[in-house]
């Protein structure tokens, strides 16, 4: 599947019916983020969350 989806041009994806009205919410926030991305301040700063939350999350894995 990962070789599918790597070489597609264009990717359709039906999910089912939004009857919360979800995805209105989920689309707002993607253009709020990638509108974002474009400001490197904002970039940056987004970035460093992200790599403190994963760090975090890193942290919380039990060793085996």
């Amino acid at each position: 599947m990962a070789k599918i989806y790597e070489r597609a041009e264009l990717v359709h994806v039906w999910l089912g019916p939004d009857e919360n009205n979800c995805a209105k919410i989920a689309f707002g926030l993607i253009r709020r983020l990638r509108d974002s991305f474009e400001v490197p301040s904002l970039l940056a700063e987004f970035t460093e969350a992200q790599n403190k939350n994963v760090e975090q999350f890193v942290d919380r894995i039990p060793h085996t």
